[in-house]
């Protein structure tokens, strides 16, 4: 186990600070001011399968008061539940200093950083915070995460390209091996992927490897929506995975948005919504419900490759208050196929 510390500008003054208390320059009268002897740390895990009850559970942090009156350490505080701390003594006399003792949960892999913030009484840093970053106990390979997530939003097109992403970190010399990424959703397929390496902080031969792994429907999954997990087997560790979630909304064969219109005959101008279908080698129309009626329908364009399809509301003529309900029709095919409807409320006059 290695404990390394960080000393950053804040405490190279503290240090210089001390060194006034201990030649007597600073007066008792001068308001107290806690200050952080090693404001950052770095603590490596033990491996409990070597070291089981052999080392402490965490590092330990010393705050020291600059200034002429006692400061009273009123609370401590954790950025998250991985770790705990506890001062001793809480009220620090001028010149004196207090331990701050931190626990930290064991982690097996990856670099976690928590922040543990005293409050205190002293005006001058009524706050001091203290930062711990605790590194698992195994050295790489080993997994990191991956995509937390695969969703398949309402109106998905199943030949739509989805990726799914796994990092680990790896040595540089290391030779390729890559994760085995499986589904419990017989329909998902997952194909070779690859790999895109960064620049770890440990050191040049060290990388954060990206897998890249292309997903796509072996078959048509169910249009009442679905969900289960994907499983990533660590090729390094054995028996260790860890698990995503899988989440698909019911797949709708048209989706719109907005889902409901607001015509504003006083902007004197267009209201447009987008429409896509999941039937990607179908054609899509927009007409109004009632061709007697007031609204007028005309596509626009075709946005980008998200598949949306861009149309302009209108009326046909603006003058004249327009009341009741109206409704475009938007539909896959031409016309024998599936179809959503979409109301449109008329608000404003006329002139």
């Amino acid at each position: 186990m290695q404990t390394r510390v960080l000393l950053f500008g804040a405490g190279v003054a503290l240090i210089a600070a001390a060194g006034l208390l201990a030649a007597g320059r600073l007066g008792k009268s001068t308001p107290g001011e806690l200050r952080a002897m090693q404001p950052a740390v770095e603590w490596r895990c033990a491996d409990p399968s070597i070291a089981r009850g052999s080392s402490p559970a965490g590092p330990e942090f010393e705050v020291v008061n600059v200034g002429g009156s006692p400061v009273r350490i009123l609370s401590i505080s954790t950025s998250c539940g991985c770790a705990k701390a506890e001062a001793s003594p809480l009220l620090v006399p001028p010149g004196g200093r207090s331990t701050v003792a931190v626990t930290v949960d064991s982690s097996e892999v990856g670099v976690r950083v928590s922040t543990i913030t005293l409050q205190t009484d002293a005006p001058a840093t009524p706050s001091v915070e203290l930062r711990v970053a605790v590194e698992g106990y195994r050295d790489p390979p080993y997994l990191v995460d991956a995509t937390k997530a695969l969703c398949f939003r309402e109106g998905y097109s199943p030949g739509e390209p989805r990726e799914f992403v796994v990092n680990a970190v790896a040595l540089k010399s290391m030779p390729e091996a890559a994760p085995s990424v499986t589904s419990d959703l017989p329909f998902l397929e997952f194909g070779p992927p690859t790999f895109v390496d960064k620049q770890h902080v440990k050191g040049p031969e060290v990388v954060i490897r990206s897998y890249q792994y292309p997903v796509r429907f072996a078959a048509a999954p169910p249009d009442e929506g679905f969900s289960g997990r994907v499983s990533v087997a660590d090729p390094w560790v054995e028996g260790r995975t860890i698990q995503s979630m899988v989440l698909g909304e019911p797949n709708r064969p048209i989706r719109v948005v907005p889902s409901r219109l607001v015509l504003d005959l006083a902007k004197n101008g267009p209201t447009r919504f987008l429409a896509r279908s999941n039937r990607r080698d179908r054609s899509l129309t927009a007409v109004a419900e009632d061709p007697n009626g007031p609204l007028l329908v005309e596509e626009v364009e075709e946005v980008g490759e998200s598949g949306f399809h861009a149309f302009n509301v209108r009326c046909k003529d603006a003058r004249g208050d327009f009341g009741g309900a109206h409704r475009i029709i938007v539909r896959v095919g031409d016309g024998g196929g599936e179809s959503l409807t979409v109301p449109v409320r008329i608000v404003g006059k006329g002139g």
